[in-house]
C-alpha cells in the first residue's frame, strides 16, 4: 500500500462528517420522505451496511422497502457499492460488527485490498454510504476535467469545490482531502472513461431497473453543472466532456 493512500487514509480519519448539509444532499438526490427518514438514522447503519455487503446487487435492493420510488441517483448510490466490477478508484473498506465490510474497492487496480478496523468517523449513517458512494464514483471524473490540459487550475479546483460543498451539501475539507488524493496521484493520467462505462454496465446488468441511457444521462447532467458551475464554458473542459460522453456512448 503506497505511502501517498496511508496519508489519505490518515486525513479521512480525521474527519468528523462528510455531509454538512443533508438536506441539500436530499434535495440533490431526490429522496422520498421514508427513504430520508430511514438513511438519516444512525441506527439504521449497520443493517443497511450489512445488506449491500452480503447480496449481490439485484438481490439487495429488493430489500429496500423504498426503492421502487428512489430517484435514479439514489439507486445509483446504492448500487454502484454492490456491483462486482469496481471503477478502478477507491472507496474504503469499512468494517462493520462481526467481520462483515462494505464495499473494500481497487486503488487505481493495483493496491492489494485493505480495510479499516473501525467505522470512520464521517461514517453516522447509511446517507453518509451513498454520499461516500457518489463522491468516490464522481471525483475522478471531475479531477480528469480539471487536469484535461496537464495542469492544476486553482479557479478551476475551486468550482469543483464550491459546487459539491454548495448543491450536494458535501463538507469543504472533506471535499478538499478527497479531491487532492485525486489530483495529486500521478496514476490519474492513467484514468480512462471506459472504466466509468464498465462500472455503468456492470450496475445496470445488475439491477435492472435502471435504465441506462437515463443513468448516463442523469450522471452527465451532473457533471456538466459543476464544470459550467461559475456561469462560463471552459473549451477544454467542454472537450474533455465530450471524450466522457463519447466514451458513454452519448456523443
Amino acid at each position: 500500500m503506497g505511502q501517498n493512500f496511508q496519508d489519505f487514509l490518515h486525513e479521512l480519519s480525521k474527519q468528523e462528517k462528510i455531509l454538512c448539509n443533508d438536506f441539500v444532499f436530499k434535495a440533490k438526490l431526490k429522496f422520498s420522505y421514508d427513504a430520508y427518514e430511514y438513511l438519516k438514522k444512525a441506527e439504521n447503519l449497520k443493517n443497511f451496511a450489512e445488506v449491500l455487503a452480503s447480496a449481490t446487487a439485484g438481490g439487495a435492493v429488493a430489500t429496500i422497502a423504498w426503492w421502487s420510488s428512489a430517484s435514479i441517483l439514489t439507486k445509483f448510490a446504492i448500487a454502484v457499492g454492490l456491483a462486482s466490477v469496481p471503477v478502478s478508484w477507491p472507496v474504503i473498506g469499512i468494517v462493520i460488527g462481526g467481520g462483515s465490510y462494505f464495499g473494500i474497492k481497487k486503488l487505481f487496480n493495483r493496491i492489494k485490498k485493505e480495510t479499516v478496523e473501525e467505522i470512520p468517523k464521517f461514517i453516522n449513517a447509511p446517507i453518509d454510504l451513498l454520499a461516500l458512494n457518489l463522491l468516490d464514483f464522481l471525483m475522478p471524473i471531475l479531477a480528469k476535467m480539471i487536469t484535461a490540459d496537464g495542469y492544476i487550475h486553482p479557479k478551476e479546483r475551486k468550482i469543483v469545490v464550491d459546487n459539491l460543498v454548495s448543491n450536494w451539501g458535501y463538507c469543504r475539507e472533506f471535499v478538499e482531502i478527497y479531491l487532492n488524493k485525486f489530483l495529486n496521484d500521478p496514476e490519474l493520467q492513467d484514468f480512462e472513461y471506459k472504466s466509468v462505462a464498465k462500472s455503468i454496465d456492470e450496475v445496470t446488468k445488475e439491477v435492472k431497473e435502471l435504465n441506462r441511457k437515463e443513468l448516463i444521462q442523469a450522471i452527465l447532467h451532473e457533471v456538466e453543472e459543476v464544470i459550467k458551475a461559475d456561469g462560463k464554458i471552459d473549451p477544454k473542459e467542454m472537450r474533455e466532456y465530450a471524450k466522457l460522453a463519447n466514451s458513454l456512448g452519448m456523443s
